[in-house]
């Protein structure tokens, strides 16, 4: 074979495109799920006609922690090709049940629940971990895509 005439393009991928990239994907997936709670409070603030104030801010903030701690604990970010969605969904849904009462014994201590709107977090409590459920849905798709069309 003559090397002159060789692509760049033609030689073989190490690790596809996944694989080496393993540590940068799921920190992606992070934040886009903490971009996600925070996003939500501002979108069901605005869509139930409710000014932000920064108690809104610190229950966001507060709820992404928790988030994080939850999610780390329930190993949500672990290997999960070839197990089932529902099983994801359940530690999602687990690790968003523990920000709530988080949230709540929160303001039930600080005595703050007058500051919220109970619309706003009913929206938000709801909302959330279905969306953040969708997110996961949505990396496995293209992840599966990517795959199969040998970019493991």
């Amino acid at each position: 074979m003559d090397n002159e005439n060789q692509s760049v393009n033609t030689l073989p991928v190490q690790g596809g495109l996944i694989r080496p990239h393993h540590s940068k994907l799921l920190a992606v997936a992070r934040i886009a799920d903490c971009l996600a709670i925070y996003a939500l409070l501002r979108f069901a603030s605005i869509i139930n006609g409710v000014p932000w104030s920064v108690e809104y801010d610190m229950a966001g903030v507060v709820a992404v922690l928790a988030f994080v701690f939850f999610s780390e604990y329930s190993d949500l970010y672990g290997l999960w090709r070839g197990s089932p969605m529902r099983r994801e969904a359940l530690r999602i849904s687990g690790a968003w049940f523990g920000v709530i009462v988080s949230l709540v014994l929160l303001v039930f201590f600080s005595k703050t629940s007058e500051d919220y709107s109970r619309r706003v977090v009913a929206f938000w409590f709801v909302l959330t971990p279905l969306t953040i459920i969708f997110l996961h849905l949505a990396r496995r798709v293209v992840l599966g895509y990517i795959r199969s069309q040998g970019g493991n």
